[in-house]
């Protein structure tokens, strides 16, 4: 089943209006992923492979965002987000942090929040890619390498409060490089 068809049947099989995802959620379930997928019986836009894939295409769209198109990433996050994953703290405007061919190696869902409106899902992220800073400026180099891919982590928290094609928006981001140091190729 392709993502595309797993989230128009999620969404086809969504809790009716009018009642709160925290009324069906049981609170028992030992794990995030646990919890998600009690909560998928009712509503399955919180299948953990929904999820997932919503993920890859967040994770695709902040890729070709990097280049200028930012039309994908706003269909599948809140529009404030991009300028938190493309520009990296520090000399205003004029660092932007590149990502080249991202591929998501792994996606580990942390927390499912039912009590939340919306509720949310937060996902920790293992990437590979190419991953660097550079200065827009000069096109100075300053941070990571534009020829040589890196695995990088991050942790986005997903809202869900988007339409149809795309439920679950990215609502945060957090880059886990301090966490995770990025590895070279191969590694």
């Amino acid at each position: 089943m392709t993502d595309r068809a797993r989230v128009e049947a999620a969404v086809a099989d969504a809790l009716p209006d009018g009642v709160r995802h925290a009324e069906v959620d049981d609170e028992d379930a030992a794990t995030a992923v646990a919890k998600a997928r009690d909560l998928s019986l009712a509503d399955q836009r919180f299948d953990p492979d929904v999820i997932d894939a919503t993920v890859r295409r967040a994770v695709a769209a902040w890729a070709e965002a990097v280049d200028g198109d930012d039309a994908a990433f706003a269909a599948v996050a809140r529009p404030d987000l991009l300028g938190e994953l493309l520009h990296p703290p520090g000399n205003g405007r004029s660092l932007r942090l590149v990502v080249r061919a991202p591929e998501v190696l792994e996606t580990t869902l942390l927390d499912v929040d039912s009590e939340a409106v919306p509720p949310t899902a937060t996902v920790h992220m293992r990437l590979r890619g190419v991953r660097y800073v550079e200065d827009r400026d000069t096109l100075d180099l300053v941070a990571g390498s534009r020829d040589r891919a890196s695995r990088f982590d991050g942790t986005w928290t997903l809202a869900l409060d988007g339409p149809d094609d795309a439920p679950w928006r990215v609502a945060a981001v957090a880059d886990d490089q301090a966490a995770a140091p990025s590895r070279a190729a191969g590694s």
